[in-house]
């Protein structure tokens, strides 16, 4: 959908000296703006649209059930939809305007009229773009700030899904279905880190493949799955990573599958660099990060959305008080998210925290259990990350087995995440006869347990493995504190 140009020339204005301007600036304006709307990034991540009204409003459906099986000549089931998620879209004003001063055309300085043109309806196109950037980057966090407003870049879901809640950032590793998590329908993710630094074409494919088998697990709100099939890469402009990816998708043959082993990722994906993409939180060179995008689903689901309510208009008029030639643009136009499952973001740097789910990469130092010794009595963790204890008791050994045989690094300690910020925990052993397993020992009073949800981890260089020539990254592990 192309937005255009419009021009509104005061009659004054087509009587005045500046009038020998007027058709140079109108059609320098309708050619440039024709080549930015060739070339536009927003239209290979956003559904443009145009809105009709103040407000339009977004409302899902949860899917209808299946059919059963029945006798003959007898009576359907009635079956019906019931409502979802909903989201609200307004659009803002944006505004701009230049002068050619009377002087100026006394002059006949063409070169700065043209010049000062030129900056002004690229200026206006600049904007779009850089918009459509922070509220692309802004999905990971929940909101963007540009140009001095905030504006929000959550989803249509929510943290308790209550259909009015309070929503989340488009990228979450908790997607709630509406009404919550019931026995069908379940918290999903689309928020991920690798277990590992990135560094080679081939860890690339493996990261790729894991999240595609993510992806074609993504159900609807009420357990059915939909699956997502992406087929677009949003990375940001940092060469060497966009590189690597590039290099792994571009290459027929990978030798992870053997000699001349088909590289079945060939040619599947369109690479999208995003400019400023790597000043934004989660975007960093260090981070690593890409986004996978849907195109089908995102049309079919109403992703992501771009909301254009009325296009440039570009008024030409006299100032009355300095008799030179104002310029002055005015469009209405928004963007924002409603539905997150058309996008997967990941961040391929292996910095783990609790706000991500992990992807764990072959040959990475990982945990694959985790035991407690709390009042003396061992505690048995769940998925080599969770461990569960009363409030007032005092654990004074925690132990994890780690998947292959390691060394410390220097003398590392443990440390643990409260209220934000990370303390010491407590120093990190080898278990005597066994370097398959380390042990933590809480320092001072820090066994003691407080009621809570808190976050361990090993940081990254800490241990070195037999299998890997790679230290261990930051690795986390989930601490909760009953009553």
């Amino acid at each position: 959908m192309e937005v255009g140009v419009i021009f509104n020339i005061d009659e004054a204005m087509t009587r005045s000296a500046f009038n020998v301007f007027l058709e140079p600036i109108k059609k320098m304006m309708v050619t440039k703006t024709e080549a930015f709307e060739k070339n536009s990034v927003i239209d290979k991540i956003f559904i443009k649209r145009k809105m009709t009204s103040f407000q339009d409003e977004f409302r899902s459906d949860l899917s209808m059930g299946e059919f059963s099986p029945a006798e003959d000549m007898e009576k359907a089931k009635l079956d019906s939809f019931r409502e979802g998620y909903r989201k609200a879209f307004r659009t803002q004003i944006w505004k701009n305007s230049f002068i050619i001063s009377l002087q100026t055309k006394e002059d006949g300085d063409l070169s700065t009229i043209n010049a000062t043109s030129l900056k002004f309806i690229q200026g206006y196109h600049r904007t779009r773009e850089k918009f459509a950037y922070a509220i692309l980057a802004g999905g990971l966090t929940g909101s963007a700030t540009f140009e001095g407003k905030v504006f929000d870049c959550t989803g249509h879901d929510t943290t308790d899904g209550e259909i009015d809640g309070t929503t989340v950032s488009i990228f979450n590793n908790n997607h709630l279905p509406v009404g919550g998590v019931t026995d069908l329908a379940h918290a999903q993710s689309n928020k991920f880190v690798t277990s590992g630094l990135v560094t080679t074409p081939e860890e690339v494919l493996e990261v790729l493949g894991r999240l595609e088998t993510n992806c074609a697990r993504i159900e609807d709100d009420k357990g059915n799955i939909i699956g997502s099939n992406p087929n677009k890469i949003i990375v940001s402009s940092e060469f060497k990573f966009k590189n690597l990816l590039e290099v792994a998708l571009k290459t027929k043959y990978t030798s992870e599958m053997g000699e001349n082993g088909i590289n079945t990722l060939y040619g599947r994906y369109e690479v999208i660099p995003v400019p400023y993409l790597h000043l934004a939180t989660g975007f960093s060179d260090a981070d690593k990060a890409i986004i996978l995008l849907d195109s089908t689903l995102n049309q079919e689901l109403m992703g992501a959305v771009w909301n254009d309510r009325s296009p440039l208009v570009i008024r030409s008029y006299i100032d009355d008080d300095t008799e030179a030639n104002v310029w002055a643009g005015r469009a209405r136009f928004s963007a924002g998210f409603n539905n997150w499952r058309p996008f997967t973001y990941v961040k391929c740097s292996g910095d783990a925290d609790e706000n991500h789910t992990p992807i764990e990469l072959d040959d990475s130092i990982l945990s694959t259990g985790v035991v407690a010794t709390v009042d003396g009595v061992e505690v048995v963790g769940s998925d080599g990350y969770n461990l569960t204890v009363a409030a007032a008791s005092t654990t004074t050994a925690v132990e994890f087995s780690l998947n292959q045989t390691v060394s410390l690094v220097g003398s590392p300690v443990a440390k643990v995440i409260i209220g934000g910020v990370a303390y010491t925990y407590g120093a990190i052993a080898l278990k005597s006869g066994d370097a398959t397993k380390i042990i933590v020992t809480p320092a001072g009073g820090n066994g003691v347990a407080t009621e809570g949800t808190f976050y361990l981890y090993i940081p990254a260089n800490s241990l070195k493995g037999t299998l890997t020539t790679k230290n261990n990254t930051k690795t986390m592990f989930k601490l909760t504190v009953t009553a």
